[in-house]
This record gives structure tokens, C-alpha cells and sequence, in this order.
């Protein structure tokens, strides 16, 4: 009779060091793609929206030089529609109130106004947001004056280069977070508890913290220079 089983060895676990939590977030990461994304949720109301959507009416304006500016609108007389698009040589606008406003549309130069954009990609120079708020983050470089935070989560945050003025945040709480450069003259947080803070080197003319936890800090790895 032979017995065989798959379980890790005391020592074999000892070896992969932190393949534990690889395979934490390896998991995690398989369940977040089983899961229907929320532009696949709107790609479904969409379609929902499209198969029962109403007709329209049709008003066209000629203008005095023989151009014409076209309505698309809910009811039989543009006077009594609430929603209406209108449609000129400078853009597309849509109202929701009868044409006394426009809340939304799109211009001659590409610019747009929208409420909600779901797309799988954003391809920007620049992005300017009150808030931002998702589940991953990615960048080679994060290079800002001023990073606040009342709580900055993540399961592993990794950046290439951090570089920052000042970094503030009540709460820093990562599983992970890895870093080739972080560099900034001023990183002030309440509480930084990590399971391992690893570093070859922490440069810094002075560092103020409330609490410092850590269990697995390795001190031969570890050099703190403060000037």
C-alpha cells in the first residue's frame, strides 16, 4: 500500500518564504476575474436599455443660409419634449428639461461632457479627479507634491518610484507594500504596522511616527541613516 500526500513539509514551507502570501493574493486575484465587472454591468443594462428603448421624434430647423439644426425628441411637438437632442455642425447636446439646459454632449473638438463613462480602457496625458476610487492602482511612477489619505488600504501596493514632497494618511494599511525608490521629505502617519518592513536602506534626516509594528523586520538588511 503506498500513501501520498500534496501538504508542504515544515521545511518546505520554511523554503518558499512568502509564497503564502503569493498564493493569497494569487486566489484573490482568480476570484476578482470570476466576478462580472462593472463595465460588463453596464454593457448589460445597456442592451436592456437599447431592446426596449422608445422611437422619436423628428423637428428640423433651416437656418438662414440654407443649414439646418436637427432635434431628436421624446414627444410629437419639440414645445412639449423633455428629452431632446439637438444636433449642429458644432456639436451633439442632449437636455433633459425641454431644452432649457443641457446636461450632457459632445463638441466639434472632441470635448465631452458626460455623467458616467465605462469603457475597459483610458488612455490620458493627464486625468485631474476630486476622487479615485478603485480596487487597483498600477503605475511605474507616482510623482506628486501632496499624497492625503484618511486610510490608504491595499492588499499590495508596488510602485517603482513613490516621490512625493509629502505623504500624509492616518492609516497606511498594506499586506505589501514594495517600493524601488520611496523618497520624500516628509512621510507622517499615525500607526505603520506591517508583518515585514524590508529596506536596504531608509535615508531620511528625520522620521516621526506614533507606532512602529512590525514582526518580521530583518535588522541585518535593515540600515537607517538619519542625518
Amino acid at each position: 500500500m503506498q500513501i501520498a500526500c500534496d501538504a508542504e513539509t515544515f521545511n518546505e514551507k520554511n523554503r518558499a518564504g512568502g509564497s503564502q502570501s503569493a498564493t493569497i493574493i494569487a486566489m484573490a486575484k482568480k476570484q476578482a476575474e470570476m466576478q462580472i465587472s462593472e463595465y460588463d454591468i453596464r454593457v448589460q443594462q445597456m442592451n436592456q436599455l437599447a431592446t426596449n428603448a422608445m422611437g422619436y421624434y423628428e423637428t428640423i430647423e433651416t437656418q438662414d443660409d440654407g443649414s439646418i439644426i436637427c432635434y431628436m425628441h421624446d414627444k410629437e411637438n419639440l414645445s412639449d419634449s423633455k428629452t431632446i437632442w439637438k444636433k449642429t455642425v458644432d456639436g451633439i447636446f442632449i437636455s433633459s428639461d425641454g431644452g432649457k439646459t443641457y446636461i450632457a454632449g459632445v463638441d466639434k473638438n472632441g470635448n465631452a461632457v458626460l455623467k458616467i463613462l465605462a469603457t475597459e480602457g483610458i488612455v490620458a496625458d493627464w486625468i485631474n479627479a476630486g476622487t479615485l476610487n478603485a480596487n487597483l492602482i498600477k503605475s511605474g511612477t507616482l510623482n506628486c507634491n501632496t499624497i492625503k489619505a484618511d486610510t490608504l488600504s491595499g492588499e499590495a501596493i508596488k510602485t517603482g518610484t513613490l516621490d512625493g514632497d509629502t505623504i500624509k494618511a492616518n492609516t497606511l494599511n498594506g499586506n505589501t507594500i514594495i517600493a524601488g525608490t520611496l523618497n520624500g521629505n516628509a512621510i507622517k502617519t499615525g500607526t505603520l504596522d506591517a508583518g515585514q518592513i524590508s529596506s536596504g536602506s531608509i535615508d531620511a534626516g528625520m522620521i516621526k511616527t506614533g507606532t512602529i509594528k512590525s514582526s518580521g523586520t530583518n535588522p541585518t538588511s535593515l540600515l537607517i541613516a538619519i542625518h
